[in-house]
């Protein structure tokens, strides 16, 4: 087991064990990569690590808030080895995020050594596409980067995706975040009906980080229409696959993203101390 002092680091010794699986790895490629920089959304308690078997790498893992424990595949012997050395920290985990199978199994490993028992408050469904589909029904508009001149509408349509989709951060916040970095697109028909913000750029992929639509503007195709141009865009610019996840209650929202190309990938799960 090797622990690790800075997501700089964790990156230059297991960034290429991590870029093996990239799509699955994505959460801790990019969340490593923010972790060094001084406006970063994430906030120390930090912990990297890495799980050795003799000589070669068998699973990794960073905590960092507000994602919290991020993991990568682990077997059940690496996920105790990894449970064990993290319990000499004195973290409480309050967040557990990554393959189905990985969060199940250190989730109740940590169950058994802490006595804090964690449930799902998520199940993910992760995408991914290289060949895309034209939507069937596009709608009109054009998709361009959002502005300081939209930060109105971008707090607006942040505070209301927060309150349908409670999320692990300050929604409107990180959307003005993502504009201020060149992250955060608009589907624009006389004014912003979609946003999406992207994230974890790594070698050969990127994720859509979140897609909003007003209640007011939905079933006009705005959001399947704007999700296929910015992957579009990105395919385009070098990236093999792009992907996102879906929450796995929102079949509507997963057939939305499958008829424009996008296919299952894996299972993940987010899972949270029992309340």
């Amino acid at each position: 087991m090797h622990v690790i002092g800075t997501g700089k680091r964790f990156l230059e010794l297991y960034g290429e064990w991590l870029h093996r699986s990239e799509i699955t790895n994505n959460l801790l490629l990019s969340v490593a990569a923010l972790t060094d920089l001084p406006d970063s959304v994430f906030k120390p308690p930090f912990w990297f690590a890495a799980v050795m078997r003799v000589d070669y790498v068998v699973g990794c893992a960073l905590y960092a808030m507000p994602d919290g424990l991020c993991l990568s595949t682990l077997d059940e012997s690496a996920s105790a080895t990894l449970v064990d050395k993290f319990n000499e920290t004195d973290i409480f985990c309050e967040r557990i995020a990554g393959p189905e199978g990985a969060c199940i199994a250190v989730s109740s490993l940590l169950k058994a050594t802490t006595d804090v028992i964690y449930e799902p408050t998520t199940h993910w469904q992760s995408f991914i596409v290289s060949d895309l589909l034209p939507p069937t029904r596009p709608a009109s508009g054009k998709l361009r980067l959002t502005t300081t001149n939209d930060n109105d509408i971008i707090v607006d349509y942040g505070t209301r995706y927060g309150l349908e989709k409670p999320s692990v951060v300050e929604v409107s916040k990180y959307f003005l975040y993502k504009s201020a970095v060149d992250q955060l697109w608009a589907w624009d028909d006389d004014g912003i009906k979609t946003l999406i913000a992207v994230s974890g750029r790594t070698r050969n992929t990127i994720r859509v980080a979140g897609v909003f639509t007003p209640a007011e503007y939905r079933s006009r195709g705005y959001a399947s229409t704007a999700v296929y141009e910015v992957s579009k865009r990105f395919l385009a610019d070098g990236c093999q696959f792009c992907h996102l996840v879906v929450d796995k209650a929102d079949p509507q929202v997963m057939r939305i993203y499958e008829n424009i190309g996008y296919t299952k990938f894996e299972s993940r799960l987010e899972m949270r101390p029992k309340s």
